[in-house]
């Protein structure tokens, strides 16, 4: 559940990060390559999911952990002004906690 968590975070931030319009990177990324990458990233996790819930239940706690972590992005890096490292790591520390303490 962890590894699932950490990808979505993962491809949260990389779609963040491929806009034009932020400054957490300065290298940015082609759209369409980022969007593949995070629909790929998306699958994988719905199916690691799907381990442990029901199909629907897990697409639905998938869509709910992108909702939360992009509006956490936008919220975290209005105030932390981090580096993509940095920011990437923190992240995902938190989220894979918040899955250790049942509130994912």
């Amino acid at each position: 559940m962890e590894v699932a968590i950490i990808l979505t975070w993962l491809s949260c931030v990389l779609t963040f990060v491929s806009s034009a319009k932020q400054d957490l990177a300065t290298i940015k990324q082609a759209k369409w390559v980022v969007w593949t990458i995070f629909t790929l990233l998306i699958s994988v996790s719905w199916f690691l999911m799907s381990a442990v819930h029901p199909w629907i239940s897990a697409g639905l706690m998938v869509l709910a952990a992108v909702m939360m972590m992009w509006t956490a992005i936008i919220l975290a890096h209005g105030h932390l002004k981090l580096k993509i490292l940095p920011f990437t790591l923190i992240g995902a520390t938190i989220s894979a906690s918040l899955v250790q303490l049942g509130g994912l």
